[in-house]
């Protein structure tokens, strides 16, 4: 609507001054074009937000030239289009940033925003972020070349403005972005520290739900692995060994602590958790063999074949209900983790200074109560 008012305005003084010999022609365009810019320049400035939308700023005055018949006539006309023209470009290149007026300090930004219309970018520790990123920059680069903004302080300070919360906070306190850096060494040093943090979330979100499922050494190989390319200082050791230790086997994870894990390394900790393990046997579940009835030697009567397929049918019933039993145990042995013989208790118990009754630490087995409800 506010492009097509422009053109409907500037058309029908253009069809208007069609008709009018050469002198008048003179005499109006001396005294009625400045009034028309005037007017222009107080039409525009009600409409200054809108002139920063690209589908404004592209060919806004568009006309098409309809006033090509008669002496004198199109060059009259293209002289009125040319001073519209000329207008509309005054106004459009005022609402651009220019660094003298652009000042950007740690607690203030600069009232002029012409990317005010990209979606701000805010850093939430989420994988997904990478994409808002990605599609932040790609916005920014745009936005900045179809607004004509070219010098490096006014680029900073529309990629300070449309950063909110953390994002904003790295830019002018940690990084202590400065107005005569170049733009693209900035733009370069905050993707790759937000790329780190996003991937940083990311692995650390497959090491917790790593686990050790019998086989220790390729639970902490894959550990191993995916620390590494952790960021630099973003986990002390101490911490990813207390993580290493919440995967690995329950029995193993108790009497690693009673042993402590303070000021324990990564390292000193798989050698530790291998090293119980070596001296830990822990049994499988015996599963119940498939049962088979016997076949007969001798062809049997009709009440011998009568009490034959009940037998069969009872044993079958009880192969069920035993294998049904079985699974159930294995399942409820995965969930909860393998199960110490009496032995293998009394040895941990012995190590760690406990109670092999109940494996509690504070009393000996003499005095444990869990023995004395039992009795």
């Amino acid at each position: 609507m506010y492009r097509i008012r422009r053109y409907n305005l500037s058309r029908s003084i253009g069809i208007l001054i069609k008709h009018i010999n050469l002198d008048t022609k003179k005499k109006i365009y001396s005294t009625v074009i400045p009034v028309w810019n005037i007017i222009l320049n107080i039409y525009s400035l009600s409409f200054s937000r809108m002139a920063n939308y690209v589908e404004d700023i592209e060919n806004p005055y568009e006309l098409t030239n309809t006033t090509k018949h008669g002496n004198g006539n199109s060059d009259f006309s293209s002289i009125v289009e040319h001073n519209v023209r000329k207008t509309s470009n005054t106004i459009i290149s005022s609402g651009n940033l220019s660094s003298n007026n652009t000042q950007v300090t740690d607690n203030s930004v600069s009232k002029t925003r012409p990317g005010d219309i990209l979606t701000e970018f805010k850093f939430d520790g989420e994988p997904a972020s990478i994409f808002r990123l990605l599609e932040f920059v790609d916005d920014l680069k745009l936005k900045l070349q179809l607004g004509g903004i070219r010098q490096d302080a006014d680029k900073i300070s529309v990629l300070i403005n449309n950063c909110i919360g953390d994002a904003r906070f790295w830019l002018q306190n940690v990084f202590k972005v400065d107005m005569g850096d170049d733009f693209e060494k900035v733009l370069k040093e905050f993707m790759d520290h937000y790329r780190n943090q996003i991937n940083a979330h990311r692995l650390l979100d497959e090491l917790l739900s790593l686990r050790d499922n019998g086989d220790l050494n390729a639970y902490s190989n894959d550990f191993a692995k995916k620390a590494r390319y952790l960021p630099d200082g973003w986990m002390n050791d101490e911490a990813l060994a207390a993580l290493y230790l919440r995967g690995v086997n329950p029995v193993i994870y108790r009497a690693m602590l009673h042993h402590g894990t303070k000021n324990v390394t990564l390292r000193e900790m798989m050698n530790r958790v291998k090293e119980f393990a070596a001296n830990t046997s822990f049994e499988e579940p015996v599963i119940t063999s498939e049962m088979n009835a016997s076949s007969p030697l001798l062809p049997l009567g009709p009440r011998d074949q009568f009490l034959h397929k009940r037998t069969v049918a009872d044993l079958e019933h009880t192969h069920y209900y035993e294998s049904k039993r079985a699974r159930n145990e294995s399942v409820s042995y995965r969930e909860q983790g393998p199960i110490l013989t009496h032995k293998e208790k009394r040895r941990v118990a012995i190590d760690l200074n406990l109670c092999f009754v109940c494996l509690q630490n504070g009393h000996s087995a003499r005095d444990c109560p869990q023995k004395r409800v039992g009795n």
